[in-house]
């Protein structure tokens, strides 16, 4: 599954990112957990905590992160 179809307040595990450097600087690289907080309407931004940081990641690059959900 693909981060942009994730569900609010749900924990998804990181499997494959696309290789953009200002992704892996602010911690959004395989192996980690994340918490989706909020999905912004009309093809807005997907907010998601990891660790004590909230980060706003573009539509379009939220389709290419894929991601597997943490029971």
């Amino acid at each position: 599954m693909v981060l942009r179809k994730g569900k609010k307040n749900q924990r998804y595990e990181i499997e494959e990112s696309p290789n953009i450097h200002l992704l892996t600087v602010l911690g959004i690289r395989k192996g980690i957990e994340v918490i989706i907080q909020s999905k912004q309407m009309f093809g807005g931004p997907v907010v998601v905590r990891a660790g004590n940081r909230s980060i706003a990641i573009a539509s379009n690059v939220a389709e290419e992160i894929k991601v597997r959900e943490v029971v």
